[in-house]
């Protein structure tokens, strides 16, 4: 599938209908540009091309030739990533002498970033010696002139139309040696440039192209520009063809003087001719990939896989069902589900087995019921689109107080229902020494669950009878029940816990009492 703009000869490219860019016409600027879905970043290579360039040393510019310095400075204004230099790039014999008198005066402004293929004008002196020797490892094997590299999400192919004295036909050297550069690289966006614009000593490389899909095709030798789409290897119409630019405008002469700019996204590319002052002819547009590269293979598991803090952030659960939520990120092919596991640790220190609550969930979040008295740790482990799967999170726990009910009472409590207390019950006495009892209690941190209010009274908690803490129950204002009192140890302990009343005549409601394990 093919789409254009108009250039200079009224073409447009074919099926315009069937590829679906999105075209924005600026008529002031005299512009047409394509988006393509998914057009790609300013990171994207850059490429400027053409052949035909430097005339002989000492030659003057005229309105019809010598315009190297010309196109030169395009180069340097397009600043672009590669410089393709398309062949014949020194006349008239291409000896080292002309090449360092001419050409390196103008495009060799850019010699370190170019890569050359060989024209015939190079090969009037002997093994185009003067070429290779100025180009050097540029210019690949000095017998061959052909190579290949990646730039970007494309690879790039040169190669040698000098068919007499490389070979071209198929079982030539050079043929097979394309044939398996071909397929060393499936699947990739192709662009192979040479000299020679003519299609029969080429017609058995522009097979092999043809067949590997190539998508754009560059030569010089003649001095125009020319673009032509949907080429089979004889220079015929192919619906699955290659876009061949003919770019012999380097300089040299001909009149039509510029370069061919190539913008190469992972998936397409947009072309441009850019001619020198005076120059009026122009063809702009944007083309897909014959194949378009698959994304490079996902085998990273997700990262910053965790249990989300935020549903967590109590240290003690004031209700037995409670939500826990989960994440983890990743940019490659997303995030496709996790597995949550639980462990839980009894008020008496007892740990139970580990043990699965979700797997292949692809929710971030569930509510969780747990039993009274126990610490609840949870992690979380994520796998992505792919299967890749990441290692369990670090734990993440909360806690579930003892009811009051699970406390042994003494010296005069009472207990009685109630509806906005913790699992529906409360203790209450306003007696000095009353005692609420828990024995066998393991437990980092404790708190007291109760119920502050302006004529509340004063407790202790007292492990194995020793005073961890004395808390004044007494506030400006009544407050439903609550985590007060909280104490750490540096590890876990076991023991015996009392909630011992202090205070005479004062009100003391307890609602249960928080033990954590971590």
């Amino acid at each position: 599938m093919r789409n254009s703009c108009a250039d200079s000869e009224g073409r447009r490219g074919r099926g315009e209908d069937e590829v679906r860019y999105r075209r924005l016409t600026y008529l002031a600027a005299g512009l047409c540009i394509f988006l393509a879905p998914g057009a790609s970043t300013a990171a994207d290579p850059v490429v400027a091309a053409a052949g035909d360039i430097a005339c002989r040393p000492g030659a003057e510019p005229t309105a019809s030739a010598c315009q190297q310095a010309a196109t030169a400075q395009l180069l340097v204004d397009i600043a672009p990533d590669r410089v393709l230099a398309l062949g014949d790039e020194q006349y008239e014999r291409g000896t080292l002498s002309e090449f360092e008198n001419s050409y390196d005066l103008s495009w060799g402004k850019l010699k370190s970033i170019t890569a050359p293929a060989p024209g015939n004008h190079e090969y009037e002196t002997a093994g185009a010696s003067g070429y290779y020797a100025y180009f050097g490892a540029a210019a690949g094997d000095p017998g061959k002139g052909y190579y290949s590299f990646d730039l970007g999400a494309w690879h790039l192919i040169a190669l040698n139309s000098n068919c007499g004295d490389v070979g071209c036909a198929t079982g030539s050297a050079q043929e097979e040696w394309l044939r398996a550069d071909l397929a060393a690289h499936p699947d990739r966006c192709l662009l192979a440039y040479w000299h020679h614009d003519t299609f029969g000593p080429t017609h058995d490389l522009r097979a092999d192209l043809l067949a590997a899909g190539a998508d754009l095709l560059l030569v010089g030798h003649t001095h125009a520009f020319r673009n032509r789409d949907n080429l089979d290897a004889s220079g015929n119409d192919d619906p699955n063809g290659y876009r061949q630019f003919t770019v012999g405008t380097g300089g040299k002469s001909g009149g039509t003087f510029g370069v061919l700019e190539l913008t190469l996204h992972t998936s397409s590319y947009d072309w441009r001719f850019v001619g020198i002052p005076g120059v009026s002819l122009t063809s702009t547009g944007s083309e897909p990939c014959h194949a378009v590269p698959p994304p490079p293979a996902d085998t990273t598991p997700p990262t910053d896989v965790a249990i989300d803090g935020r549903s967590l952030t109590r240290r003690f659960q004031l209700s037995t069902t409670f939500p826990v939520s989960w994440q983890a990120t990743d940019a490659d092919s997303g995030v496709g589900s996790f597995d949550v596991r639980v462990r839980r640790t009894g008020p008496d220190g007892t740990r139970h087995p580990v043990r699965s609550w979700l797997d292949a969930t692809t929710s971030a979040n569930a509510g969780f019921e747990g039993v009274p008295g126990s610490t609840y740790c949870f992690s979380v482990r994520a796998r992505d689109r792919e299967g890749n799967e990441s290692g369990w999170s670090s734990w993440r726990c909360t806690a579930l107080p003892l009811d009051d009910r699970a406390l042994h009472r003494h010296g005069g409590w009472t207990r009685a229902l109630a509806d906005d207390y913790y699992l529906g019950t409360k203790s209450t006495t306003s007696h000095s020494a009353a005692q609420l009892v828990r024995t066998r209690l393991s437990a980092r941190r404790l708190a007291l669950v109760a119920v502050r209010c302006p004529r509340c009274g004063v407790v202790e908690l007292r492990w194995n009878g020793n005073l961890l803490r004395r808390v004044n129950l007494s506030s400006d204002r009544p407050h439903a029940p609550g985590i007060v009192g909280r104490v750490s140890f540096a590890h876990a302990r076991s023991g015996r816990l009392a909630i011992r009343v202090v205070s005479a005549g004062k009100r003391v409601v307890v609602d249960g009492l928080a033990a954590s394990a971590s």
